[in-house]
């Protein structure tokens, strides 16, 4: 990181990487949960539908799960974490106390919810499309 001799350029820097932290930090809530209203609004298609396509339905719910958790939010965690390294160094060379600090911003419990919830997918989806290869 340029370290640059401005403190006027640190001040914007350090508004500008708070501000990337706090929108880091709520997207990695917001994006699990968007996820799971959308699958809950695509289960009342099962309704309707044949088991093969209730079967697709599932599979792609349940690969969704797993993009989500594996791919989007572990690069948005550590894109965080990088905000938050940077947001520490422009303090520090600003000589201001430490007032960051990286926590997770995924829970141990939402990655299972969320593993869990591609796992039941992918089993619905297998029971779905041997009930239809029985018929």
């Amino acid at each position: 990181m340029a370290v640059p001799n401005n403190t006027q350029a640190l001040l914007a820097q350090l508004r500008e990487l708070n501000e990337r932290t706090r929108w880091y930090s709520s997207r990695l809530w917001q994006e699990p949960f968007t996820f799971f209203g959308i699958a809950a609004l695509s289960l009342q298609y099962f309704n309707y539908h044949t088991n093969k396509q209730a079967a697709g339905a599932l599979t792609m719910l349940g690969l969704g799960a797993a993009w989500v958790l594996y791919r989007h939010l572990k690069n948005m965690e550590r894109a965080k974490t990088i905000a938050v390294n940077a947001l520490a160094e422009v303090e520090a060379m600003l000589g201001l106390p430490p007032a960051t600090s990286n926590r997770p911003g995924i829970s141990p419990l939402l990655e299972r919810f969320v593993l869990g919830f591609a796992v039941a997918s992918l089993l619905l989806a297998a029971y779905f499309f041997i009930a239809d290869l029985r018929m």
